[in-house]
């Protein structure tokens, strides 16, 4: 969601249908893999606005609708990537980066109309677009192999891992967590962490 005359409408079609929007799951991304310095300008912004711009206009016109219930919940789809850099994958960081804080700090805004705002961070995803890419590469198994490996549990995660945690976020039994990542990832930054500790 690029323009905000689009996120309106999408706001304005689901109260006409729905009469209300209790939940909003911000789930878009794109990324392109290769050094900073070799970004062209349009690529960086092709990310931003996909993977930031487009949740905050997509927030940005739910939120009134929300604040006049006196309800909702916001659940934004950032990254492992939110917390820690990886070869190549610099700006796609840099925007789950920013996601993150703007869910936290959206989380203090809204708290006071009971509006939580919190995000899941998934790990790699076997989704249609990852085994494209594993698949398209020079040794398949390979890269397979990489994906798995950078996870403790030693597989990929399924996109529904990453459904259920969402519905989770979003669902009544979630009712005193907002403005908090949940890391559905594996395993992948508890090793990070440990690693991080161990050797400073």
């Amino acid at each position: 969601m690029k323009k905000a005359s689009d996120a309106k409408k999408l706001t304005d079609v689901a109260v006409k249908e729905f009469g209300t929007i209790d939940i909003l799951c911000n789930n878009a991304g794109i990324s392109i893999v290769k050094p900073v310095h070799e970004f062209t300008e349009e690529e960086y912004d092709a990310i931003m606005d996909t993977n930031l711009k487009g949740a905050f206009l997509c927030s940005k016109y739910a939120i009134p609708v929300m604040i006049e219930q006196e309800a909702g919940a916001i659940v934004n789809t950032a990254s492992i990537w939110s917390h820690t850099a990886y070869p190549e994958w610099s700006i796609y960081c840099a925007s789950k980066g920013g996601l993150l804080m703007l869910t936290r700090a959206m989380a203090v805004d809204l708290a006071p109309h009971n509006i939580r705002v919190n995000c899941v961070c998934p790990g790699a995803l076997a989704t249609e677009l990852t085994i494209k890419a594993i698949e398209s590469s020079p040794d398949p198994a390979n890269t397979r192999k990489i994906f798995e490996d950078i996870h403790p549990l030693r597989r990929m995660g399924e996109p529904r891992e990453i459904g259920k945690a969402v519905l989770f976020l979003a669902s009544d039994d979630a009712g005193w967590i907002t403005g908090t990542d949940l890391s559905v990832d594996g395993g992948r930054k508890a090793r990070d962490r440990s690693v991080h500790d161990t050797f400073g």
